[in-house]
């Protein structure tokens, strides 16, 4: 993949933290990594937003039975968000 070289100005406490955590020393790909991240998650917030759009708010159910799996409780059984089956 072609690179590009950028200069920054950054904050003197984040840079020393981040030289700790940067793998192999390579703070070239710790801030490449991270600027791919936030990329992913402004694309992915982009996507919900135009869903929401679309198809409405989730339900609370929905947000609750979320939960209760990140918490590895057994999946609860929520209303379908759509009357039409799935193939």
């Amino acid at each position: 993949m072609p690179k590009i070289t950028r200069s920054f100005t950054l904050d003197a406490k984040v840079v020393e933290a981040a030289a700790k955590i940067a793998p192999d020393g390579n703070m070239s790909r710790l801030v490449n990594d991270a600027l791919s991240r936030e990329v992913k998650l402004a694309n992915y917030n982009r996507f919900v937003d135009e869903l929401l759009e679309e198809v409405g708010p989730i339900p609370q159910e929905v947000y609750d039975d979320i939960d209760a799996q990140l918490r590895g409780e057994p999946p609860r059984r929520t209303p379908p968000l759509s009357s039409t089956p799935v193939p």
